[in-house]
């Protein structure tokens, strides 16, 4: 099974490609010079500053608030090694993924991700992607949030990821970002999973979707999927190979 996900992700990258250079793909986010204001500054503070903050913090954290008191669900040491997916005894679970997306020719991009999760359904990711072309011009994809379950059972889960993330190239733009992330586990050793995420940066929103399967075996998964980075205008796009170790 290892043989043909290598043979699948090696014929996919042959394909041609419709992503657009990492130069063009960020100079769609250059967004708008700021308008100078003329004469004295304006003070618009109508002094409701604090509540709209408050109501700001409360409207992230009331998310995390409603997984929490879903019931304690513990980890396995891997898929399917005490249940029919990833369900057992431990208290929480990390995970640690190594990937290479593939975008043409001449633009690929590696990659990492580490994810803590804990069976009060709450818990931690960070990311990056380095994506470089020509072996000269790079691009960097990076955040970090924090992730609660929607649903989780044994066969089935849904979570969703509140937090920030940054594109970096010539310029660096920050902003909030949200996903949904779906993962399936059919039967031994298969398991399917699929990502959309959304990220609000100068110049417009930066989507993310990726879909795909693999097989597992221990602790240790493969999963080759297809992957697209959407901006307004202009997509990194093509097959994903991605690593993981569940610790």
């Amino acid at each position: 099974m290892t043989r043909i996900l290598f043979a699948v992700f090696f014929a996919a990258a042959a394909l041609p490609s419709s992503a657009a250079t990492l130069r063009t793909f960020e100079q769609q986010y250059r967004g708008t010079a700021p308008i100078r204001q003329s004469g004295p500054p304006v003070n618009l503070n109508n002094g409701n500053d604090d509540a709209f903050v408050k109501l700001f913090a409360y409207t992230l954290a009331a998310p995390f608030v409603l997984s929490s008191q879903l019931p304690e669900e513990g980890y396995s040491r891997g898929l399917y090694a005490e249940s029919r997916g990833d369900t057992g005894d431990a208290s929480h679970q990390q995970r640690l993924e190594l990937s290479y997306h593939r975008v043409g020719s001449f633009v690929g991009g590696w990659g990492g991700r580490w994810r803590l999760d804990t069976e009060h359904h709450i818990g931690l990711e960070a990311f990056w992607s380095d994506y470089i072309e020509h072996r000269e011009e790079d691009l960097h994809y990076m955040g970090a949030s924090g992730t609660g379950d929607f649903w989780r059972e044994d066969r089935w889960r849904v979570n969703y990821q509140l937090g920030l993330a940054a594109l970096s190239g010539k310029l660096t733009r920050v902003g909030p970002r949200a996903a949904v992330e779906a993962e399936f586990y059919p039967r031994k050793p298969f398991f399917l999973d699929a990502l959309a995420a959304s990220t609000f940066i100068s110049g417009g929103p930066l989507g993310e979707l990726r879909a795909g399967g693999g097989v597992a075996w221990g602790r240790a998964q493969a999963r080759l999927s297809y992957r697209a980075l959407i901006g307004p205008f202009k997509n990194l796009a093509g097959p994903e190979l991605a690593l993981i170790l569940r610790l």
